[in-house]
This record gives C-alpha cells, sequence and structure tokens, in this order.
C-alpha cells in the first residue's frame, strides 16, 4: 500500500498528519503529498514534478505539494486528492474512512451512530482510534507470539544438535580422555569439562543469535517505525544468555556421564 487518496477540504480536521504549511491547498491540483522520510530518500522537496503510472490514464506528472511526518502506516507514501484518485483507477474504493464528530459528541457515541449507519454493509466496522491501535497491536502480538514458537523450536534443535556434537567429541577424543582419567582426572572433573564445553558452546550460540536478532530487529521497526519504537530489552536479553546456559547443562548430561564412566584402560588402548 502506498498510494491513497484524501479530501484536501477535510483530511486535516479528521486527522493529524503533521503536514507542512500549505501542503492541502496544492493538493487539489494535480499535486501529491509525500511522506517525510520517502520524500527526503528520494531527494524530493515542494515544487518538485513527480511521474506516476496510474491503471488508467497512463504516466502523470504530479507535482509534489508538501510533507507529511504522521500517518504513514495508514496513508503509506504518497497522497492524493480524491479527483486525481478517481482519475486514474477505475475500481474506487474507501478504505478507511475518518470520520469526526461535532463538539461535545463522545467517541463512543460517534461509533454508535457510525455502526447503525452501517448496518447494510456488513464488511465494514466502525472503531475508535484506540480499538484500532489496540487491533494493529494484537496482529503484532501475534507475530511476536509466532516467533517465540520459533524460538522454541529452534532451542530444542539447538539442544539436541548440541548433544550430538559432544556425543562425537567424546567418541573421537576417547584416548585423550582415558590419559587424563590415568593421570588423575575425576569423574566429577570429567563431567564438569563436559559441561563446561556444552555451555561454552551454547551460551557463545545464544550472543550470536541476539547480535543477529537485534539487527534484524532494528530493521523490522525501521521498516514500520510508525506504530514501533527500537528498544532493547536488556533484563530479557540475559535471561535468553542464562536459559541458554541451562540448556547447555541439560544438553552435557548425557555425554557427560558416558565420558565419566568410560573404562580407563580401554579408552588408552584405542586408536
Amino acid at each position: 500500500k502506498d498510494l491513497e487518496a484524501v479530501d484536501p477540504a477535510t483530511i486535516e480536521k479528521v486527522s493529524n498528519l503533521g503536514l507542512s504549511p500549505g501542503a492541502t491547498q496544492g493538493l487539489a491540483n494535480d499535486g501529491v503529498l509525500v511522506y517525510a522520510k520517502e520524500a527526503s530518500d528520494r531527494h524530493l522537496k515542494v515544487g518538485d514534478t513527480l511521474a506516476m503510472r496510474l491503471p488508467e490514464g497512463g504516466v502523470r506528472r504530479l507535482r509534489v505539494a508538501g510533507t507529511y511526518t504522521r500517518g504513514q502506516f495508514l496513508w503509506g507514501n504518497y497522497l492524493v486528492s480524491l479527483k486525481t484518485f478517481e482519475s486514474g483507477y477505475p475500481i474506487q474504493r474507501s478504505d478507511p474512512v475518518l470520520v469526526a464528530g461535532a463538539p461535545g459528541v463522545s467517541e463512543q457515541q460517534l461509533k454508535a451512530t457510525a455502526t447503525a449507519a452501517l448496518t447494510g454493509f456488513p464488511s465494514a466496522r466502525a472503531q475508535t482510534p484506540d480499538e484500532w491501535q489496540k487491533e494493529v497491536e494484537g496482529f503484532l502480538n501475534g507475530l511476536l507470539n509466532l516467533i517465540y514458537a520459533l524460538l522454541g523450536l529452534a532451542i530444542i534443535i539447538a539442544v539436541l544438535g548440541i548433544v550430538n556434537t559432544l556425543a562425537l567429541s567424546i567418541l573421537e577424543r576417547t584416548r585423550e580422555i582415558g590419559l587424563l582419567r590415568a593421570i588423575g582426572l575425576g569423574r566429577r572433573q570429567t563431567r564438569a569439562m563436559v559441561r563446561s564445553e556444552s555451555v561454552i558452546v551454547a551460551v557463545f550460540g545464544a550472543l550470536l543469535g541476539l547480535v543477529v536478532g537485534v539487527f534484524f530487529g532494528w530493521a523490522m521497526v525501521r521498516a514500520i517505525e510508525e506504530l514501533t519504537q527500537f528498544a532493547i530489552p536488556w533484563s530479557r536479553l540475559a535471561i535468553f544468555v542464562v536459559l541458554a546456559a541451562v540448556a547447555g547443562v541439560l544438553a552435557a548430561l548425557g555425554p557427560a556421564r558416558r565420558a565419566a564412566r568410560m573404562d580407563v584402560l580401554r579408552a588408552i588402548a584405542t586408536e
């Protein structure tokens, strides 16, 4: 969604877009409003000509009438007048429709009136700004829960990977472990050695994953910065590192027990 249409005469009454001065006045005559970040990225300024290909009428040359700093998630990167939109699109739609109430009318009263007016349109529904925000937050929370579920699956796979790595490592170092046991390494020390290796692998993997995850989280926030704000949850990340260490300890239980119970003489004789 990159192009939307508004009514220049009423848009400032129903939405605070953070418009530059005089923006809506130039919107009516083949003008276009550009989201401030998009304008900066494309080096557009007020008065520039922007070529835009529409489904009907071919390429239209629109003049940049101004910029806006808010509402990019809702409106996209470009805003044109209803007249310009209707001349370029054969199919018209209204999504969303913003309604402002008269002075003294509460949001709930306005919602009740709008809901009554929409009884013949089952696909349309009235929402207050807070309700719309909660709906968007619910979608983002659902996406976050999905990511947590995938994280849990990744942890299970990682633990199994550590177990396999330790098992192979012990098998390949059978003679080495036997020699260490022969010169005085006790069973408890053997188990501690294997656990230490497991914890190092788990914590190192967790730290690498956190660095990559924070980077991609920052990239996602930059993509939808209208609704989100970048913040690093240090306490939660620290908990993940601790959990990774615990997972490393659990993953080492089987391999550590096997290494500690290894027959010393047979281990030394292994080629």
